[in-house]
């Protein structure tokens, strides 16, 4: 169910409680005024009587945070994503994936009591919001990232159990240290990914095993929390990242705005100049033509050796560069250090880059 529909249908009950609270009073006011309400027609108004499912008890003891939406922040978790795959990549040399799987609104302390003991939850300081925030690595991409970077490689065939070590073994001091350097870099590209909304650095501030010790926001206090699914070599892990709302304040209007409207969204910077630098290791075929004839089947299929061709171009004669089978430029022939070589004389228009 999305999340208006669920505002709205507590809307709707709070609504319809206050209609059976008035009815009840002007009713109390025809038959008795000095009537008081019973006992049970009290803990019909608060839980909602047979229907277990409505109630003002039920209003407050919801755990569901209502909030204004941020649409742009999906787009840029998305582009986070998105960095935190090449970066990993760059880091590991392992095929990685990183997807966004859900962004939710959640009670702070809520998130804090669901985190199992010992977890690695990383506390890092928002500088610019003036708050903090909390990266959290479930065990099976905490141990993921740390056997692929100690230099472990497994096999497609073989099979890795999904459970890495038994539960309530607290991580070593290697272990920290080999993730800090993930987490450093998760929040550079964190950074990157918010920098169309405004500048913003995110600050490793240090590592806790217990969530108490993580209290980055009053208990009461809204927090999103956004899931990202992150793969090495196929296996991974779930890696979360908890804001509290009010560090959005200072950019809520700018998240506000859908994806299409985000403007600066639509042009990924990072990834164009990512793909400009990986364009030059690209391989290329270049051939260079001396001539070319268009000659009758027969005639081929009666060549031996020793048969002679006459081509329709002299020895000063261009040749033709083709790059891919695209035809590029030409160039005259000659030799350098008694190899065969050509100098360009002669760049086509069409093939120059826009």
């Amino acid at each position: 169910m999305e999340e208006t529909d669920i505002k709205n249908e507590v809307e709707d009950e709070e609504a319809a409680m206050l209609a059976e609270f008035e009815r009840l009073l002007e009713q109390d006011k025809s038959e008795d005024s000095n009537r008081v309400l019973g006992q049970g027609e009290i803990d019909d108004l608060f839980s909602g009587g047979s229907d277990a499912s409505r109630g003002i008890l039920k209003a407050l003891k919801s755990s569901k945070v209502y909030h204004e939406r941020l649409p742009g922040l999906h787009a840029v978790l998305e582009k986070f994503a998105h960095l935190i795959t090449l970066s990993l990549h760059q880091l590991s040399g392992a095929s990685v994936e990183a997807l966004l799987m859900d962004i939710t609104s959640i009670p702070f302390e809520d998130y804090l009591a669901g985190i199992p003991i010992p977890s690695m939850i990383n506390v890092f300081d928002i500088i610019e919001w003036d708050d903090s925030g909390l990266l959290v690595l479930d065990n099976l991409l905490f141990y993921r990232i740390v056997e692929i970077l100690l230099g472990y490689r497994d096999s497609q065939e073989e099979e890795v159990p999904k459970k890495k070590l038994a539960e309530g073994r607290f991580y070593t001091l290697v272990e920290k240290a080999i993730i800090k350097n993930f987490v450093i870099l998760t929040l550079e590209d964190l950074s990157t990914a918010f920098s169309p909304v405004g500048y913003v650095n995110f600050r490793f501030e240090r590592q806790e095993d217990f969530p108490r010790f993580a209290a980055v926001a009053q208990s009461g206090n809204a927090a999103i929390l956004a899931k990202i699914s992150v793969t090495l070599n196929g296996q991974g892990g779930v890696l979360h990242i908890v804001i509290p709302y009010r560090a959005f304040e200072s950019v809520k209007e700018k998240l506000s705005f859908t994806y299409s409207q985000g403007g600066n969204f639509g042009q990924d910077i990072v990834w164009e100049k990512h793909i400009l630098s990986q364009m030059g290791d690209v391989e290329v075929e270049l051939k260079a033509v001396l001539s070319e004839l268009t000659l009758p089947l027969l005639e081929v299929l009666n060549w031996k050796i020793g048969s002679q061709v006459t081509l329709d171009t002299y020895p000063d004669s261009s040749l033709k560069i083709y790059c891919n089978d695209e035809y590029m430029m030409t160039a005259k022939a000659g030799k350098i250090k008694g190899k065969l070589a050509v100098l360009i004389d002669q760049i086509d228009a069409d093939s120059k880059p826009k």
